[in-house]
């Protein structure tokens, strides 16, 4: 007679006992965090973007903007990209391309493609690539705590403000 053993060839712990945050979790509390310091003027959304290699790294952009980030017309590989989007409901869900994320398998490392104005402010070493890589957690942390706290960052987000909430003649602060 016949028995149905399947043979079981996988270690027995083969999920982690405790997960550790990966780099697009990070990112997402982040985004959360956004919207609750802002009175949900202005928000922040990480999406998914599918790359194909020599794809326009800047998804629903114009050339310029692409050309801004000096890589017009060329596009990372790797396995999982994210774009960390700062979004205006009020002036119909206007996006800006803060920045993309990029990580194969495993999560790190980690690698920031930034615009030249956010390596230049902050003093990244990235060549003419835009790319700075996260070697780790801690690194990825710190890098992104960078560009969250930039003065271009800021300046993006307090122009958006602007549009929605402008001043008025004689108002002072």
């Amino acid at each position: 007679m016949e028995t149905d053993k399947t043979r079981d060839l996988w270690p027995q712990d083969l999920l982690a006992e405790s997960q550790i945050p990966g780099p697009v979790a990070i990112l997402r509390e982040q985004a959360a965090l956004l919207g609750r310091k802002t009175r949900n003027l202005i928000e922040a959304d990480v999406t998914k973007v599918a790359l194909a290699p020599y794809s326009n790294p800047f998804d629903k952009c114009d050339e310029e903007v692409a050309a801004r980030f000096g890589r017009a017309g060329l596009g990372p590989r790797y396995a999982f990209n994210y774009a960390f989007d700062l979004v205006a409901p009020a002036l119909g869900d206007f996006r800006y391309r803060l920045f993309l994320v990029h990580h194969d398998v495993p999560q790190y490392p980690t690698m920031f493609d930034l615009d030249s104005e956010f390596i230049k402010e902050l003093g990244f070493i990235s060549g003419s690539s835009g790319f700075v890589e996260a070697a780790n957690e801690g690194e990825f942390v710190s890098i992104l705590r960078e560009i969250l706290r930039s003065r271009r960052t800021r300046e993006v987000i307090r122009t958006l403000q602007a549009q929605i909430e402008p001043r008025m003649p004689g108002a002072s602060g």
